[in-house]
């Protein structure tokens, strides 16, 4: 230390402390208040935004979500499982579809469909398990939809584990 200055010293602190405060989040507060919105104020506030700035505020509109999940058969008493309508990617990953509300799901199925309505915390956690899937779309409306790509995933753990 001997080679450094106090002002040196000063100036290299400033920096470690702002670049701390930065790595941890502290930095950003653009998802605070979230809690306060609808699903459809953080979708037309977050549209435009890269997954990585609107992933936290998403999933925080979406914890609280019951969402409508398109099957192919409707569960079975005995086993409760389903089979999932999905659809593959260019990689041969899966998607799965989740809808926020019945005229999301209508729209998407005009001719109607078997699904089953779980809250978005229990879908996410059970795609999320599946290492096939590449990710989720939300909604089919352009104003409503969102996807969630599995690059994400961790990351909408950890916020949904944070309100524990």
């Amino acid at each position: 230390m001997a080679g450094f200055k106090r002002s040196n010293l000063r100036s290299l602190f400033s920096c470690i402390v702002m670049l701390a405060a930065f790595s941890s989040g502290c930095g950003s507060s653009d998802s605070q208040g979230v809690e306060h919105m609808t699903l459809n104020e953080v979708l037309a506030k977050y549209k435009d935004s890269p997954v990585g700035v609107s992933i936290v505020p998403m999933t925080r509109a979406l914890e609280n979500i019951e969402v409508y999940i398109p099957v192919l058969e409707a569960p079975s008493p005995e086993t409760r499982k389903v089979t999932l309508k999905i659809s593959k990617d260019k990689r041969g990953l899966s998607w799965a579809y989740f809808y926020t509300d019945r005229k999301e799901f209508s729209s998407a199925f005009p001719e109607g469909s078997k699904y089953v309505a779980t809250p978005f915390k229990d879908a996410f956690n059970i795609i999320k398990s599946d290492s096939t899937f590449g990710g989720i779309f939300i909604n089919r409306s352009p104003e409503m939809m969102y996807l969630i790509p599995k690059e994400v995933f961790d990351q909408v753990s950890e916020t949904l584990d944070d309100k524990k």
